[in-house]
């Protein structure tokens, strides 16, 4: 019977761990390192393969020590973790292509480790629990090959026998997992962050700020990421309308908030009750259907009278929440402060004082309904060709006549105010896509939305000018890859709740079931022999088959162009230009200083934009046009 070297079967072992450790920081790390380990994970088999390894360990030390001591002197204490991840992937790929003896492979074990540590201080995504699982099964099933390794360099074995090491080596860790679920279950932990100066949570999306510009929004309504996930039960798409911001102030271009006051305000309505999962978006503000009376779960809240809710520190890390609503399109109140919701700035009335005398009616909730008639009868919503200018509302009424919801919820806003009707707008969200399987809304980005509050019969009444179908952002799909989606999206809703979120307080709460049950023994619990085998297969089982389906039919990376333009901030952002959120692409590259620097930079601004806004896709050519302007920074 043909022999297989035991050498053979932990090269092969001590490889998946490196991948395992590698794929775990992938999407984190520049382009470069990651074709870097590519091309040195592809050298070292091949040296492996041929047993020949020209390149001497002394050089390779050299290389390896004069890497770390450059990233050590490049490194910034504000963003530490990157740049560290970075030169571990270096040095693992480093360590493939070295002749390797015992400590080498206990060097690799432990880098892919680290590696995979280094993942969970940026993100503990599901996709976590996959690499975490191949790591801990596969250097368990390394360090017994390498214990007969180490007796024996040149051991070889049968097939049958190298099975039976396997299996035996396969058993400790299936022993083990049991033990490390019941330990995770019932040690004790804290709510506070032992290596928060470290952990840079999720990556953080674009999201709302302090004020609304004119032609901003549109940017974050072509984002498809989930900005959070509600679990309720499904109501009238009409209602789906998620508050955030109230905006009073208006410079022409600009929507900023002004807090003020309002007491005797009251609500009338269904009340219903949502648990919020939050991604980070980089501002204060929390987010709940309109009109949220009680939010709780975060520390440091505070709640205005227009029933706005702002944390004390920005949204950086995920948070979880509960909100109480009030289902109404009106907030009744006894008089409210008139002359800065009347507000208008300056020329503004010369330019669209005749329009809005034209729309005037005998009653004000007439005029509304025929500020919002006109608006919707005679304006086109569309996110191309937004008006940009020194005065984007008169332009949009009188000139360009389309745009998005905040152009429509402005140029409303501005009428009411110019026939003495006391207006503001609101920011936040509007539908959402209800995943029935995991009974939870997912609200993404695109769904960013903008509407008005007139103020009619002692009353704030919510009016939603803009002429998008409801469709826009309630979409309902039945195709294969959506369910798929939804299925997914679903283990990541309950990896989010059962892991990520599984807090003392759910300890307790988990305890005292069981101590219910305990003192209820008639309960009957029995589960056969066969069901067992089933939920240990499909156990295993399942991590895997969800990678698969995860990498089939999720789009895990971003486009090219995307790449591009990400590699593109991240290199200025290394000679000191960071891009403000509010600014676009062409805005950020103007104010460059460096006149060297922003000749070049304005040469890919200007050439990405000019396809970008033509909705012309990105051919091969723009690309690697692109990647020549890029590469001479």
């Amino acid at each position: 019977m043909e022999k297989i070297r035991i050498k053979t079967s932990l090269l092969i072992t001590s490889y998946i761990i490196a991948l395992a450790g590698f794929f775990s920081v992938n999407p984190y790390i520049d382009v470069s390192y990651a074709a870097l380990f590519t091309v040195l994970f592809l050298v070292g088999v091949f040296f492996d393969y041929k047993n020949h390894y020209p390149v001497p360990r002394f050089v390779l030390n050299t290389i390896s020590l004069s890497f770390v001591i450059y990233k050590f002197i490049t490194v910034s204490i504000d963003d530490p973790i990157v740049p560290i991840i970075e030169a571990l992937v270096f040095l693992l790929g480093v360590k493939l292509i070295e002749n390797k003896k015992f400590r080498d492979y206990l060097q690799v074990y432990v880098i892919s480790i680290f590696l995979l540590a280094g993942s969970a201080l940026l993100s503990i995504d599901m996709i976590f629990m996959v690499y975490f699982l191949v790591l801990f099964f596969s250097v368990v099933i390394a360090i017994v090959l390498l214990a007969f390794y180490s007796e024996a360099p040149e051991l070889a074995v049968n097939k049958k026998v190298l099975i039976k090491i396997l299996i035996t080596a396969f058993a400790i860790p299936v022993i083990a997992v049991p033990f490390s679920i019941i330990l995770f279950v019932i040690l004790p932990r804290t709510d506070y962050p032992l290596f928060s100066f470290l952990n840079h949570g999720i990556k953080a999306s674009t999201g709302f700020s302090d004020s609304v510009k004119l032609g901003e929004v549109s940017d974050i309504q072509e984002d498809e990421t989930v900005v959070m996930r509600v679990t309720m039960p499904q109501i009238n798409s009409n209602f789906l309308y998620w508050r955030g911001i109230v905006l009073s102030y208006f410079d022409g271009k600009e929507w900023k908030r002004i807090e003020n006051l309002e007491k005797d305000t009251y609500l009338n309505g269904q009340r219903v009750r949502q648990i919020v999962i939050l991604e980070p978006y980089r501002d204060k503000y929390v987010f709940a259907l309109d009109k949220p009376v009680k939010v709780k779960g975060i520390l440091g809240l505070k709640v205005s009278d227009d029933f706005v809710y702002q944390k004390n520190l920005p949204v950086n890390r995920r948070v979880k929440y509960e909100a109480v609503s009030v289902l109404t399109n009106r907030i009744y109140v006894r008089g409210i402060e008139k002359e800065l919701y009347l507000q208008l700035p300056e020329g503004i009335k010369e330019k669209l004082g005749d329009l809005a005398r034209r729309l005037k009616k005998d009653t004000t909730i007439k005029t509304v309904y025929s500020i919002l008639n006109f608006l919707k009868e005679n304006y086109v919503y569309s996110l191309k060709e937004l008006t940009v200018s020194q005065d984007p509302v008169t332009d949009f009424l009188l000139k360009n006549k389309k745009g998005n919801c905040e152009y429509f919820a402005s140029a409303m806003a501005v009428l009411l105010r110019l026939n003495g009707i006391p207006a503001r707008i609101v920011a936040g969200y509007k539908g959402g896509i209800y995943n029935e399987i995991g009974g939870y809304y997912i609200v993404p980005q695109k769904n960013a939305h903008v509407w008005v509050e007139a103020y009619v019969n002692e009353s704030w009444l919510r009016i939603d000018p803009t002429p998008a179908p409801i469709e826009s952002f309630v979409s309902v799909k039945t195709d294969i890859k959506s369910k798929v989606a939804f299925l997914l999206d679903t283990l990541e809703y309950y990896w989010i709740n059962l892991v990520i979120n599984f807090d003392f307080q759910k300890q307790i709460t988990l305890f005292k079931k069981i101590k219910e049950n305990i003192r209820k023994p008639n309960v009957n619990f029995s589960i056969s022999r066969e069901v067992i085998v089933k939920i240990v297969i499909i156990g295993f089982s399942l991590p895997f088959i969800t990678l698969i389906l995860y990498k089939l039919f999720v789009n895990m990376r971003a486009s090219p162009e995307q790449k591009l333009l990400n590699r593109f901030y991240k290199k200025l952002s290394k000679i000191g230009y960071k891009k403000d959120n509010s600014d676009g692409l062409i805005e950020f590259v103007n104010k460059i200083e460096n006149p060297d620097i922003k000749r070049k930079a304005l040469l890919f601004a200007v050439y990405f934009d000019s396809i970008f806004y033509k909705d012309r896709k990105f051919t091969k050519n723009d690309i690697k046009k692109l990647e020549e302007i890029l590469s001479e920074f």
